[in-house]
């Protein structure tokens, strides 16, 4: 519902109504509806830093430039996919309030990713953080114009294009060369805390 209609036309008595519950038990869990569209963020990345663990988790080795280009690809579409919820998540009071634990940020997973990258001597050994940072930013951006009517190839070429000059060794002679790493699953998030394996 939230999705379809966006937060704006929704009420908490149309939330309660849709769970089947009374709205008296909305406020037992949360004490606003900002603090609905909070958790709500937090359970979508959530969701797409678990989906990451699991493409990853027996990869094995990797080509990081074929991972780039797929997981911006990946996030764009999570992004457009939000529908009603984009405007909420990424530019409401729910974009500005701090996750409970860093590691649930969006910018969490994509330090990750840059970081197991680094490690490998695929990407420019630079600050995973303002890089991961940056990389966020540039996606969110990218979703932001394809919602505003730029044609969606001309963004995403444009995108990758910015990824790879932001990751780019000096050393390496073109941004398509393969880079064929060690295991991923030694990587560790920024965190300390190892990418959690698929279930089985």
């Amino acid at each position: 519902m939230l999705r379809e209609r966006g937060p704006e036309a929704c009420r908490v008595e149309d939330v309660t109504a849709e769970a089947g519950t009374a709205k008296g038990n909305f406020y037992r869990y949360f004490q606003t509806w900002d603090a609905l569209l909070v958790a709500v963020r937090d359970h979508l990345l959530d969701t797409y830093r678990d989906d990451l663990a699991r493409r990853y988790a027996d990869a094995g080795r990797i080509d990081w430039w074929s991972g780039l280009d797929a997981e911006i690809g990946r996030f764009l579409e999570f992004q457009l996919d939000l529908g009603g919820l984009h405007q909420a998540i990424f530019h409401g009071p729910a974009a500005r309030a701090e996750p409970s634990d860093p590691s649930r940020s969006a910018a969490s997973s994509v330090a990750w990713f840059i970081s197991a990258g680094i490690t490998d001597g695929a990407f420019a050994a630079a600050d995973v953080e303002v890089t991961a940072t940056l990389l966020f930013a540039l996606l969110h951006a990218a979703a932001d114009a394809i919602l505003s009517g730029t044609a969606r190839d001309r963004v995403m070429q444009t995108t990758l294009h910015l990824a790879h000059r932001m990751l780019q060794p000096d050393t390496a002679s073109s941004p398509d060369h393969e880079h064929a790493g060690t295991d991923i699953r030694t990587r560790t998030r920024p965190d300390n805390s190892t990418l959690p394996q698929s279930a089985p």
